[in-house]
């Protein structure tokens, strides 16, 4: 973060814009969503014999994490190392969109 506050989706949705990607279009409701992950999960440990580090991200606990708001502070950063970021959010994103297309990952 730079210090400028922004929600998870509101920065998907910036990056898929700068990337000239289809925005999403919908949200779908977090229960189900997590009920399938806990579904996902007893499959895998108890048909598949899963392990702890066989998983495919597709677990409760990253359901969980991404339906959290979440707003990190730099302040301790600013007033303990005189941080200062040297990008706003939006150019960190456009930077972030071309270094990933030079690469050929979009």
């Amino acid at each position: 973060t730079n210090g400028e506050p922004m929600g998870f989706f509101e920065f998907v949705q910036s990056f898929l814009s700068l990337a000239q990607l289809p925005p999403m279009l919908t949200a779908i409701p977090h229960q189900p969503i997590l009920a399938l992950a806990y579904i996902n999960e007893w499959f895998d440990t108890y048909i598949r014999g899963g392990t702890l580090t066989a998983e495919d991200g597709f677990t409760p606990f990253a359901i969980k994490y991404l339906c959290t708001h979440h707003y990190f502070s730099i302040e301790k950063a600013r007033k303990d190392l005189e941080y200062v970021p040297k990008v706003s959010i939006q150019e960190g994103i456009r930077l972030s969109v071309d270094y990933l297309k030079d690469k050929g990952n979009l």
